[in-house]
């Protein structure tokens, strides 16, 4: 229907992609994408099932993942897998928007884009699809995470924190008037803030967020500024360093 939007068509998508038992996930294959089809067809609509893919003596979340790489190719069937691991370095929960963002920005199209939930779902041994709620969108999560993962630091529902070093950290940076210009709102201006810090992307979004959240920074336009609330209490740490390269490093390393 033209007034369903495109999240409530994603998440219908979802949702059907993971009740197997009602419904059939076909990948793409000859050229096609991936559709939904009923297990059990009413009459008449059989000649529907008479093109799709043969059964093999492989699993079902094998022949799935097989036929996904044959139609999209390994390459993008990698791309998929290295950007849901690129979203675990960043501790930054994988909603399906950022993850379409990602995809795009390594070269897939928009309509390619719109298909990566259905694209996902199709391997179920490698990606759990879970279900949107109404105050949080799909969410693409790894069967088994990385050993060296320690949690979400950002995401729609995760409570942003930072450790006092951090918040010290930042505001000793803006005191000296070293600070980059946080363009981009909080996801460009982490961006900028990691080419300079040894923190995940998540991280700085963390922070960043309590910084808004407590009144010290405020938008300007898409720009991350200085309030008013906060300037009285960098006049208090703002000093003429000696060796500012120096002190810009230290400072640095202190967020």
């Amino acid at each position: 229907s033209k007034q369903w939007l495109n999240q409530e068509l994603r998440a219908a998508a979802t949702v059907c992609a993971s009740d197997t038992s009602r419904y059939f996930l076909v990948p793409p294959f000859a050229g096609e994408p991936p559709c939904i089809l009923l297990r059990q067809p009413p009459p008449g609509f059989d000649e529907w099932y008479c093109g799709l893919p043969v059964e093999s003596q492989l699993s079902e979340d094998q022949e799935a993942t097989r036929q996904l790489e044959v139609s999209i190719g390994c390459a993008r069937a990698l791309t998929m897998r290295e950007v849901i691991d690129s979203f675990y370095k960043d501790c930054i929960e994988p909603s399906l928007p950022e993850v379409q963002q990602r995809l795009r920005s390594r070269g897939w199209t928009f309509v390619e884009s719109q298909q990566a939930v259905l694209l996902y779902a199709c391997q179920k041994s490698l990606y759990e699809v879970c279900k949107p709620t109404c105050r949080k969108p799909v969410v693409i999560l790894l069967k088994e995470p990385p050993n060296s993962f320690s949690g979400w630091f950002d995401g729609i529902g995760v409570v942003p924190k930072a450790s006092a070093q951090m918040e010290f950290g930042l505001k000793s940076l803006l005191a000296a008037g070293f600070a980059p210009r946080l363009s981009g709102g909080v996801a460009g201006a982490a961006e900028i803030l990691q080419e300079h810090c040894p923190r995940s992307l998540g991280e700085l979004r963390a922070l960043l967020r309590v910084f808004l959240k407590k009144g010290l920074l405020r938008y300007d336009g898409d720009e991350l500024v200085v309030s008013k609330y906060l300037e009285k209490e960098l006049r208090d740490l703002q000093v003429t360093p000696r060796t500012p390269e120096r002190r810009k490093a230290r400072i640095y390393c202190n967020i």
